[in-house]
């Protein structure tokens, strides 16, 4: 199988993943700030549910999403 038909594969399958991704994306540019906060906390509680710190994962989740709100727009 020649490379060119190889990468033409992958760039479709790229093309379809990013279409999928935005039809499930959830807009939190209308919500308000405590709205927001909530979805971020409840997404990073999300990701620690399969790690060591899963029994401290509420305290965890609020130190990260308290991080990431410090940042500034730039980054």
């Amino acid at each position: 199988m020649h490379s060119q038909i190889i990468i033409k594969g992958y760039r479709e399958a790229c093309a379809k993943c990013i279409e999928r991704i935005r039809e499930v994306s959830v807009k939190i540019a209308d919500k308000s700030e405590e709205e927001k906060r909530d979805l971020l906390i409840k997404c990073s509680e999300t990701s620690l549910n399969s790690k060591i710190i899963s029994n401290y994962k509420a305290f965890f989740s609020k130190m990260v999403v308290d991080a990431v709100l410090y940042l500034d727009e730039d980054l």
